[in-house]
């Protein structure tokens, strides 16, 4: 992938434009991926980190983009993830049962701080009838 050294980066304006439109299509995911795994600029990975909190839980539970969402919160720094932990708090229960966001909720718990894996789980668990 083209070296990209930071926002200000040809190619990441670009991406950044076409971000959401890249991330849900079969070919675009594979771009989208790769950039995810290869930026390295926090202020750039904020960028984006932007533009999926403004698409917020449909973003996750999307057929493609759930993919980048993932690599996103497994690769990238605690304070760039912090927002997109974020956005997950109160549907966890919800993300787990819907098909496409499932495997991101498996990447939510491998990856989230301690805390935030607490309150998942008591999510989880007061989704349970009777508990």
């Amino acid at each position: 992938m083209h070296y990209i050294t930071d926002e200000k980066d040809s190619i990441f304006q670009i991406i950044l434009k076409y971000f959401i439109q890249l991330s849900q299509t079969e070919k675009g995911l594979n771009v989208i991926k790769e950039f995810v795994v290869c930026l390295k600029s926090t202020t750039a990975q904020h960028l984006i980190a932007k533009k999926v909190i403004e698409i917020d839980i449909p973003y996750i539970e999307h057929g493609y983009s759930n993919y980048a969402f993932q690599l996103m919160i497994s690769k990238w720094p605690c304070d760039v993830t912090a927002p997109l932990f974020a956005m997950i708090k109160g549907n966890v229960a919800r993300l787990c049962n819907q098909k496409c966001s499932s495997n991101v909720m498996e990447a939510v718990f491998s990856c989230s701080p301690t805390e935030l894996f607490e309150i998942f789980l008591k999510e989880i668990l007061c989704s349970f009838k009777g508990i």
